[in-house]
């Protein structure tokens, strides 16, 4: 039986494996405007009960983990909608033809580059960093007001560290801007680290990955890998981690279910 945390570590470490001036530069290429609007951030409290809405995630986490490391897009903040809203806008822009919700979940992959491609894309004639950067723009400008947590989050976040496990955050977003997100939600105490990108491509986190393994110090077999995409698998694969896929973000559950690990097609129930 696990010793009783408080709901909220105390404090939060900054880490110094990206240079925080790099990260401001990038976050001011990608974004229109910071992210400034914040709820009120305290300390986390539980309030009773495993979140029933949530026992599909907490019944398969293993006996034997210690640390969860959680993706972010996708997995904890439900943007899903707003994405698939700012991609439409920019396929209306380009002539191309305009994404459905269901189509989105079967086509959304890391690298992103290769997604926009699938999109239809010409980066010969508008290179994808251009593309990437616009998107980003849009994403940020209204991200607060448009996205929010997927429903209960904050509750289980609370039962987590309050049953003892450390919790870290491992996300393809830019790192800075996942930060002051956090703070916005009111959960940021509640992560050991946050390790995210220095650009908005969205490329691999793999290499991410192994720097906060081996910050934190973590043992692969006794740390659990949640994700909503087959890149987060990979991710888990490459570090020596099990995984667990949610279905009700990026990708859908035809495109997970083939892979070897534990796929919801719901986080509820």
């Amino acid at each position: 039986m696990r010793n009783q945390l408080n709901a909220a570590v105390e404090g939060h470490q900054a880490k110094k494996s990206i240079d925080v001036e790099t990260l401001s530069t990038a976050q001011r290429q990608c974004s229109t405007s910071t992210i400034l609007s914040h709820k009120p951030v305290g300390h986390l409290t539980f309030t009773g009960g495993t979140s029933t809405s949530m026992r599909n995630l907490t019944r398969l986490i293993p006996a034997e983990t210690e640390t969860i490391v959680f993706d972010w897009n996708g997995t904890l903040l439900d943007d899903i909608d707003y994405c698939l809203s700012i991609t439409n806008v920019m396929l209306e822009e380009f002539a191309l033809p305009p994404l459905t919700r269901t189509r989105y979940r079967d086509i959304f992959s890391f690298p992103v580059q290769s997604y926009y491609r699938r999109l239809g894309f010409d980066f010969s004639r508008h290179p994808f960093p251009e593309l990437a950067t616009r998107w980003m723009q849009s994403y940020s400008a209204n991200v607060t007001l448009k996205a929010d947590l997927f429903q209960q989050t904050e509750a289980l976040i609370a039962e987590l560290k309050n049953s003892g496990y450390q919790l870290a955050i491992l996300t393809a977003a830019i790192e800075s801007d996942v930060h002051e997100l956090l703070a916005h939600h009111g959960i940021d105490d509640a992560f050991d680290e946050v390790y995210g990108l220095d650009h908005c491509e969205a490329s691999s986190k793999v290499e991410r990955g192994k720097q906060l393994y081996a910050s934190m110090g973590l043992d692969p077999g006794k740390t659990l890998l949640i994700g909503d995409t087959d890149h987060d698998f990979e991710v888990a694969q490459a570090l020596g981690a099990p995984t667990l896929l949610l279905a009700d973000g990026h990708q859908s559950y035809e495109r997970l279910e083939p892979l070897a690990c534990t796929v919801l097609p719901t986080r509820y129930g």
